[in-house]
């Protein structure tokens, strides 16, 4: 008994990452568009969110290979001919990802297409657009080659996730150009946002 309990506790199942489904993260969209999540999240974080939760459930990419991405490694608004239909143009982006585990050495390039309206929360191109029109029109950001196109958050408030407060902690959420976001701290700007979203179900 005593051998088997050793080997029992040597032994480790290492925890698997579940991806968001598509109808959490339409929960999770439905809450920042509405008057609490207006309210409670800078503008900026709301765009943000959108556009990396997006791009990840539809490139099926890991946070860190999302927050990593650069501005020369995407490119938006090309357009091509339907092979279907050749009168219909076709709007799409690319971009490229590199240290996959499934992916050549020197990266791999993927497409971004529109998807159907039951799928709007995962419209990674839509998102991905409308974020990089926030930043450039409404931040007055110029981009840059080695830009992270989801640069870091600043004035995210990991504390009010331990508090009753009505306040989010998200509230003045700012972007910090050319510095890099932490999976962390994408970890906390997502448990404000369920706790912003649990409280207001209440």
């Amino acid at each position: 008994m005593r051998g088997l309990k050793k080997k029992k506790a040597s032994e480790y199942v290492p925890a698997k990452a579940v991806p968001i489904s598509l109808d959490m993260i339409t929960v999770l969209h439905a809450f920042l568009d509405s008057p609490s999540g207006v309210e409670g999240f800078s503008e900026a974080s709301r765009m943000w969110f959108k556009a990396v939760s997006s791009f990840a459930s539809y490139g099926m990419c890991r946070i860190n290979e999302v927050l990593t991405l650069t501005w020369k490694d995407v490119s938006l608004r090309q357009y091509r001919t339907s092979v279907v239909a050749p009168d219909e143009v076709i709007e799409y982006g690319t971009y490229a990802l590199f240290n996959r585990k499934t992916a050549v050495a020197e990266g791999r390039d993927y497409n971004l297409h529109h998807v159907s309206k039951d799928e709007m929360a995962i419209n990674a191109y839509m998102h991905l657009c409308n974020w990089v029109d926030y930043a450039s029109k409404t931040k007055g950001h110029q981009w840059r080659d080695e830009d992270f196109v989801f640069p870091a958050l600043t004035s995210i408030s990991k504390k009010i996730l331990k508090t009753k407060d009505e306040a989010t902690g998200c509230e003045k959420v700012s972007i910090g150009w050319g510095k890099k976001m932490s999976e962390q701290a994408f970890i906390t700007l997502l448990n404000c946002i369920v706790r912003g979203l649990n409280r207001d179900d209440q």
